[in-house]
């Protein structure tokens, strides 16, 4: 599993920096997602026993930008509560299923569902009012833009 680790934050870290400058925000990383997502295909994290209880967060700095890496395993069906996203973000699956059920208005119970499976991402941007709902044995990379 160390060996995951260190592969995903050298790719992070090169992807980053090969990211223009002037790219911030939401399209920082939509960029960044489909930059990521062939080169994460490649690493093997396969062994479920070693992830079954991982959960770790990277912090990442380059110029102006500070990027959390926050690597999530969900053991059982859950959902959250509506939320509102502070900062953007973005969900990278891993491994299993989310539904996100998106709402730009909290008083409004009108949800855009969106379903990511493997390899899927999907980026936030802050002020969004969310929830969503995870799959057993879901393993994912949440990505937080300061």
């Amino acid at each position: 599993m160390n060996n995951f680790i260190e592969d995903l934050e050298s790719i992070v870290k090169l992807e980053i920096n090969n990211i223009n400058e002037k790219i911030t925000g939401v399209k920082f990383l939509e960029t960044l997602k489909f930059n990521l997502i062939p080169k994460i295909e490649k690493i093997n994290f396969q062994n479920q026993e070693k992830i079954r209880d991982f959960n770790k967060k990277i912090i990442i700095e380059n110029h102006d930008k500070k990027i959390e890496l926050n690597l999530i395993f969900i053991d059982k069906v859950s959902e959250t509560e509506r939320m509102k996203i502070e900062n953007d973000q973005l969900l990278v699956v891993l491994d299993g299923f989310i539904s996100v059920f998106v709402n730009k208005n909290f008083d409004s119970d009108a949800y855009k569902k969106i379903n990511l499976n493997s390899y899927m991402g999907i980026s936030l941007p802050n002020e969004t009012f969310c929830k969503f709902s995870y799959n057993k044995n879901t393993f994912f990379i949440k990505f937080l833009y300061f």
